[in-house]
């Protein structure tokens, strides 16, 4: 659990560590765009492993899965279908900064998950 983490390492560092992931993938994705336009197969690549690297740190599972997926095609030359593997990877990426939002909200502001029992 990250809340646990962040309590732990004190003060507001998780909170920093994904502002600071956030700000690092938003430029990437845009550029990871660009490269699937202009079908540059070195450069998917090279963007997909600095971002499969940071969102595993941080559990992005899905994201860096996705991000494996569009390597994998970059690596065979097989970017024709690079705008729905971007998709995915785009979609896995707002799912991680949702979990991530949700992992350092404070406890007392958490979603009730139901009475407990």
């Amino acid at each position: 659990d990250l809340r646990i983490l962040g309590q732990a390492a004190g003060g507001d560092f998780l909170g920093g560590l994904v502002d600071q992931f956030v700000s690092d993938t938003e430029p990437l994705l845009l550029e990871l765009r660009v490269a699937l336009d202009e079908m540059d197969e070195s450069a998917v690549r090279r963007i997909a492993h600095t971002l499969i690297g940071s969102s595993s740190q941080l559990g992005g599972r899905r994201f860096a899965l996705a991000l494996r997926r569009l390597d994998e095609r970059a690596g065979a030359g097989l970017l024709a279908d690079g705008d729905t593997d971007l998709q995915e990877v785009e979609r896995a990426y707002q799912d991680l900064c949702r979990m991530l939002i949700r992992q350092l909200a404070p406890v007392d502001r958490q979603p009730s998950r139901g009475p407990r029992v």
